[in-house]
């Protein structure tokens, strides 16, 4: 009997041995098939410069053409300039990436997310700015009716405003030249509506008259308010 548990326990630490040699070959052949890494070739400091000098240049550029085409420099210009100054500064990381020492597939990762984040806030920004201008040009008053009262204060005017979008709009602002007054009108699409706002209007005067909507929607309007009414003889 103890023979035999010798002979159990030599064969126990046999299979231990043999599963501590097979399982250690391969760790140290992958160590010894490691080869040293090279030490990264630095990027000359001449080559930041350019690159940095490079990118500024289109930047101001952009700033430059954009004000030259209406002398003015809105956030759609600076919009363009900042993505495309993006875009510019990894496409040069790019290219030094295939001359020096970079890690190319972290560079090339960030290429496409700076890229498609840049694009995709430019021309988002873009459409929905073009989307605001169409919705703003279906919005218009149509007309402004002037009445009159012996009693100033009860004077008023009656303006119709048509919503000619797709949605329903909610007028919350009228503004009387200087003056502006809270509303809370709110118009169906593809309809019309008369709103009357009350005000110590002038005969023969000239006023500007603008409504804003709750999503900053404007439309505005010049009028000439009517005539002093002659008076009869008694």
């Amino acid at each position: 009997m103890i023979c035999k548990g010798l002979i159990r326990k030599k064969e126990i630490l046999a299979v231990v041995a043999i599963l501590l040699i097979v399982t250690g070959l391969p760790i140290a052949c992958t160590q010894a098939a490691v080869t040293p890494t090279p030490t990264p070739e630095k990027i000359p400091l001449t080559a930041i410069t350019a690159a940095v000098i490079a990118i500024l240049f289109f930047f101001l550029l952009l700033i430059v053409l954009g004000y030259r085409a209406d002398k003015s420099i809105d956030k759609g210009e600076m919009r363009r300039a900042i993505a495309s100054m993006f875009a510019v500064g990894f496409v040069i990381l790019v290219f030094l990436s295939l001359r020096y020492t970079i890690l190319q597939e972290e560079v090339v990762t960030a290429f496409l997310g700076i890229a498609s984040m840049a694009i995709g806030y430019y021309f988002g920004a873009r459409t929905a700015v073009e989307k605001r201008a169409e919705a703003a040009a279906k919005i218009s008053i149509e007309h402004v009716m002037f009445v009159d009262d012996a009693d100033p204060k009860k004077r008023k005017m009656i303006l119709t405003i048509r919503n000619g979008g797709n949605t329903e709009i909610k007028v919350d602002k009228i503004y009387v030249n200087e003056d502006a007054f809270e509303t809370g009108v709110k118009i169906e699409p593809q309809k019309s509506k008369e709103v009357e706002q009350p005000y110590d209007w002038k005969y023969e005067a000239e006023y500007k008259i603008k409504i804003a909507t709750s999503t900053g929607l404007t439309a505005d309007i010049k009028v000439l308010s009517p005539k002093k009414p002659q008076e009869t003889e008694s």
